[in-house]
């Protein structure tokens, strides 16, 4: 008996082992991708990948997996114009469907480290004459000098991202962009983006795991990770910094379309009415994508007229202002994209806070955080610091970031944490410092959007002590901060008579954004009390 308490348990695996493609398959799979057979590229990519899933024991069992690049190919079928909104009519329809299916398979069946998909996803410049920065110059096919690119056609040379993209911070920016400003991109972009931040957690999460087992491996396993790798030119660079946490705050602005431009080549080409530029424009196109024009068929498979003859898309929720220029969208997309952001600044977070010195310290990287969100417009500011449900903002780093947003707001006479709480941390709010620090004060200035903002920070941390901390109670000294807070915040706020009336309209819709916080204020104040009956 007791040398069966002293044995340590096995942790099971949690993904298959994987093996490399015989030569032969290989073979296979690199003629269908190049003869444009994708359906049976993809067939064969799934049968080598879920082949034995379903068995007891598959676990136990290794599995064949394709070569990084294959993987990115595949890859490519998410997001790459010609199989998405550049698609010819004849075109199969359910090449990104079938592609992110794999794609997820292969990742919940070999796990990021066996399957691979660091290299895969890697975004390093090749090196040689197919360096990035002759990256949609012509190629004709003959890799030798290139041992990464051993496939012929738009997918294995102009067609792959690591080609395209100058980082995955680049891809990022300009993904946030088109949730914002082109519906029919952001449907393919987000569902790639959604994909790459899952593989990112699992091989994060792995490598902690493999960590953990290490004492003394000195955090090795995650300093390999493709997160660490996405960062490995910024380094504290606070330039670099500032740029990597911009590519999560983009609105589709002109500022952000020049930081963060298109991807692909004429990604999102569409009619310009009245320009009286068609040719130019079509033969631009033309040569951006000129492999498409290596078989006699090309032309009938690929309508380049029908193309430019295409509307632009109207934005899912931009808008034109009276003088006919786009502006960005107030909610920054949607939920949707909020929350894709949400899970960036999560993974920055990590990294800052296990190796700051590979990336940023943390109290630097939410210094950066909160310049970008206290611009943000009230609709997407009220998303991005939501305690909601629908938010995937870890507690840790939930609490850290809200207190520094605070901050930001507060009048010079409001106590510092430190005064009145001995365990006050920068991860740590207690119902003490939200009475005596926060809820009392309106925002340092008389600006209707930042009393706003401050009550929706005061409103959701309050918000998130009652569902988190069953200890919240309450007293006469936590309903005299809210109340007292609300009265400074109505006070506070003033309009310039002398601004303009685009203006005074918005003050007007900010001063509901600041009643209905006040509202909601009440009411989480009305559930603590029903609480403690």
């Amino acid at each position: 008996m007791a040398s069966r308490a002293s044995e340590t348990p096995v942790r099971k695996p949690k993904y298959r082992t994987g093996v490399p493609l015989p030569p032969e398959l290989n073979t296979h799979l690199k003629i269908y991708f190049e003869e444009r057979l994708f359906h049976n590229a993809l067939t064969l990519f799934g049968d080598v990948v879920c082949s034995g899933a379903s068995h007891p024991d598959h676990l136990e069992l290794p599995t064949f997996i394709p070569t990084p690049q294959h993987i990115e190919i595949v890859s490519s079928f998410l997001v790459h114009p010609r199989f998405t909104t550049q698609a010819s009519k004849k075109a199969p329809v359910d090449l990104p469907s079938r592609a992110i299916t794999l794609l997820r398979s292969l990742l919940s069946i070999v796990g990021p480290l066996n399957a691979g998909l660091g290299k895969a996803f890697s975004l390093k410049a090749p090196e040689g004459r197919n360096a990035r920065g002759k990256r949609y110059d012509s190629d004709d096919g003959d890799s030798s000098e290139d041992e990464n690119i051993d496939i012929r056609g738009i997918l294995g040379t102009q067609g792959r991202i690591q080609r395209c993209a100058k980082d995955f911070w680049h891809i990022v920016g300009w993904a946030f962009n088109c949730s914002v400003t082109d519906a029919q991109r952001w449907r393919y972009w987000k569902v790639w983006l959604d994909y790459i931040l899952d593989v990112l957690d699992a091989d994060w999460e792995e490598r902690r795991k493999l960590d953990a087992d290490d004492p003394g491996g000195n955090d090795g396993h995650i300093k390999g990770s493709l997160i660490v790798e996405y960062l490995s030119e910024v380094r504290g660079r606070s330039t670099a910094v500032k740029r990597v946490v911009a590519s999560a705050f983009t609105d589709g602005g002109e500022l952000d379309r020049k930081a963060f431009p298109e991807v692909y080549p004429n990604e999102t080409l569409r009619k310009q009415p009245g320009t009286g530029t068609r040719r130019k424009r079509i033969e631009d196109f033309k040569n951006g994508f000129e492999d498409f024009e290596d078989s006699e068929d090309d032309d009938e498979e690929f309508d380049f007229a029908a193309l430019a003859d295409e509307e632009m898309p109207s934005s899912q929720a931009s808008q034109l202002s009276e003088d006919g220029e786009l502006q960005p969208d107030p909610w920054l997309g949607g939920s949707e994209s909020i929350v894709l952001r949400q899970r960036i600044l999560t993974q920055l977070s990590l990294v800052a806070f296990y190796l700051p010195s590979s990336f940023v310290g943390v109290r630097e990287l939410y210094q950066t955080l909160a310049d970008n969100i206290k611009q943000l417009p009230l609709p997407a500011f009220s998303l991005i610091v939501s305690a909601a449900d629908s938010s995937v903002l870890p507690v840790e780093v939930y609490v850290s970031l809200i207190q520094v947003l605070i901050i930001r707001y507060l009048p010079s006479n409001a106590p510092p944490p430190r005064t009145v709480s001995a365990a006050a941390t920068d991860d740590e709010m207690n119902q003490t410092i939200l009475e005596k620090c926060y809820l009392p004060f309106a925002a340092s200035t008389s600006s209707v959007e930042d009393n706003a903002k401050i009550s929706i920070l005061l409103e959701n941390a309050l918000r998130l002590h009652l569902k988190s901390r069953a200890e919240i109670k309450y007293t006469a000294d936590l309903k005299g901060a809210v109340e007292k807070g609300i009265a400074a915040r109505e006070n506070k706020i003033k309009t310039d008579k002398r601004r303009g009336a685009a203006s005074k309209k918005q003050d007007e819709e900010d001063k509901i954004w600041l009643k209905a916080s006040e509202i909601r204020l009440k009411s989480l104040l009305a559930m603590v009390a029903a609480r403690k009956s």
